[in-house]
């Protein structure tokens, strides 16, 4: 009677797509929410596997994702006004182009074009859906702001990932990490101040994962090629 209940309980926690486009139509996603609401993606395929990815991540994070997406094309004053014209001015003036952005894409293995495409096709068919019952099933934020979700394309998906890496990579923060430094300096010190400071902004970690071996490191710094890790 147990394993009846909760197959049944599991059943109803299953959701299985047939998306428009031709990179599911071939390929079945089931995605299964646990106890903790994580999404657990089932797929024989890499489309459906991916669509399925796409759906959870719009169910989840749709307003977050959408104004990851308008941070990266320079449309983030479309929602909370002129304040932001100046920073999309620099976002797209800095950023690639959606054309850019396509072309590139669109030079990958096709197993990596297959990815993004149906990511986002997984987002299009949640927002197809919530959009038969937009009042109750589109999220507040989107009420709040006046703004309705958008479709999305590959090239969407990759200006997503553009803008978190920007948030989370240090490659414009050496201003920021030389006022830290000289605060740092001020207030305990040269010698604990660098101290505090090499253990708040790593230059190196000597146990992190390498992406090349130490040998073809070498071999590159012996022919003055490539950068030193």
């Amino acid at each position: 009677m147990k394993r009846l209940i909760l197959g049944i309980f599991c059943f109803s926690l299953i959701f299985c797509f047939s998306p428009m486009d031709s990179f599911s139509k071939t390929s079945a996603v089931t995605v299964y929410r646990d106890d903790y609401g994580a999404p657990h993606i089932f797929s024989q395929e890499i489309e459906g596997l991916f669509f399925g990815f796409g759906y959870a991540t719009a169910q989840d994070r749709l307003f977050q994702i959408d104004m990851l997406r308008r941070t990266y094309w320079g449309r983030v004053s479309e929602v909370h006004g002129a304040k932001f014209l100046e920073f999309d001015k620099s976002m797209r003036r800095d950023n690639l182009t959606r054309a850019q952005v396509k072309d590139q894409i669109g030079s990958l293995d096709k197993e990596y074009q297959i990815i993004f495409r149906s990511f986002a096709e997984g987002i299009n068919a949640y927002v197809r859906e919530i959009q038969t019952d937009p009042p109750q099933r589109v999220p507040a934020e989107f009420h709040k702001f006046g703004i309705d979700p958008e479709n999305w394309e590959a090239e969407d998906v990759a200006a997503v990932f553009n803008s978190v890496m920007g948030v989370f990579m240090d490659f414009s923060r050496e201003m920021e990490n030389r006022a830290f430094l000289d605060f740092l300096i001020k207030k305990h010190g040269e010698k604990k101040g660098q101290a505090i400071f090499k253990d708040c902004v790593w230059g190196n970690d000597a146990n992190a994962f390498t992406t090349i071996t130490s040998n073809t490191k070498s071999q590159a710094s012996d022919q003055g090629q490539g950068p030193t890790y």
